[in-house]
């Protein structure tokens, strides 16, 4: 389909109807013809501070750009564009979707190819960033048809969201809160102090996941790939360091057994000597799901230690985006992702834990869908207990705190 100035006049007088209107107003911001500019300027006046019918006539039109358009021959082209606007044939809703994402698609990806080109050749060109833009300019069809939903449409609320498929966190007072886990598309954060157990509440997620037929997809951007397996296996076997060393090849060979009958694997990305970006994550995840498929579970130990793509003065800016990005990996492979993030200093040898004992940025707590704190008192850690709280919970919105064993030799919480 080709696009010139008759398709942004078509564009122009479909939106005028206002049920056109609120379904393609999210694309505005692609309507840049200096010829057409004004005409859409005051539509979008006219539903938003004089409304008062359902379409916006070209009497309207006229008058606003009498009023607005000072140079004479830019005012006589414009009208001459409402003279011509005035003699086409009404369409139906399907046809103007068509040509409103056709037009916007076209126009965007003309505009990306151009702007690709003059960055190709500089150190800062990004090729996934610019393979994620084309997939959302690509994705517009989609955001046009499910923009919103209708209540009085919709079969069953309840039955549409128990229908999503979750994902075990393995840690049982958590997966009974959560009624079976995190839902896909979901970003979960373990929040603790150093040394109190973020690394094995994520080893115990992924153990469990792996169990269910969920392959983990593990980055390690602390301590090392080998040091992330041996804990693994202290997981999978319920033993020790000392005890594994007893009986090395069996015990591998037992764990092997237990994921091939779960039909799954653990994959461990060692990024703990790289300045890691959450590109990287999303090329690995890209490049594993499309081979193997989607039933993974993506945990990173721990976020805060990625570095931002671009750098902003504010770290807590830069952090901030590092969540979203994450959880915009969840909603896009559809799948779960966890990670961990510090407790700031405040909380230290509280009992409780409360959302903005978060580290560096709150932000993190708004942008996370589950949120999960652990907290430890001298006597709790002699005793192998740990204090865990659920302070944010959008899969069941259930909150609250627990003590529950933890060994750590074991990376065994329960």
């Amino acid at each position: 389909m080709k696009f010139g100035i008759v398709s942004e006049i078509r564009i122009i007088d479909s939106i005028r109807v206002r049920k056109h209107y609120k379904r393609f107003s999210f694309l505005r911001d692609y309507f840049f013809s200096n010829r057409t500019r004004i005409f859409f300027q005051a539509i979008d006046k006219y539903y938003k501070e004089d409304y008062t019918g359902n379409i916006i006539q070209i009497s309207d039109l006229r008058a606003y750009v009498e009023a607005k358009v000072n140079d004479p021959e830019d005012k006589k082209d414009k009208l001459s564009l409402l003279r011509k606007m005035r003699r086409l044939k009404k369409k139906d809703v399907s046809f103007v979707q068509d040509l409103v994402i056709g037009y916007s698609q076209t126009f965007l990806l003309k505009s990306k190819m151009i702007e690709a080109l003059d960055e190709v050749d500089s150190s800062g060109f990004n090729l996934l960033e610019l393979k994620h833009e084309i997939e959302n300019i690509i994705s517009i069809s989609a955001k046009a048809d499910t923009d919103y939903t209708s209540m009085l449409k919709t079969v069953s609320v309840v039955n549409e969201w128990e229908n999503i498929p979750q994902t075990p966190i393995g840690i049982d007072i958590l997966d009974e809160l959560t009624r079976g886990g995190l839902k896909q598309g979901m970003l979960g954060v373990f929040a603790a102090h150093p040394h109190v157990g973020k690394t094995s509440a994520l080893i115990n997620v992924g153990a469990a996941a792996s169990l269910f037929g969920f392959t983990p997809l593990h980055f390690t951007l602390e301590i090392s790939g080998q040091q992330l397996n041996v804990r693994y296996l202290n997981r999978y076997t319920g033993l020790t360091y000392d005890e594994l060393l007893d009986d090395k090849d069996g015990v591998l060979k037992r764990v092997k057994k237990q994921l091939i009958k779960a039909k799954s694997d653990l994959i461990v990305y060692d990024l703990s000597d790289q300045k890691a970006v959450v590109e990287d994550i999303d090329r690995h995840v890209d490049e594993y799901t499309s081979v193997h498929g989607k039933r993974v579970i993506v945990l990173i130990d721990y976020a805060d230690l990625i570095h931002p793509s671009f750098a902003k003065k504010d770290k807590r800016d830069s952090l901030a985006d590092i969540y979203r990005e994450l959880r915009r990996i969840a909603r896009h492979y559809e799948i779960v992702v966890w990670t961990a993030t510090q407790a700031n200093r405040k909380s230290e040898g509280s009992a409780r834990f409360r959302m903005r004992d978060m580290a560096e940025c709150y932000e993190k707590a708004a942008i996370a869908d589950v949120i999960v704190g652990m907290t430890q008192t001298p006597e709790e850690m002699e005793d192998d207990m740990i204090r865990i709280h659920m302070p944010k919970n959008r899969v069941t919105g259930k909150k609250g705190s627990w003590i529950i064993e933890f060994d750590p030799d074991r990376c065994l919480m329960r």
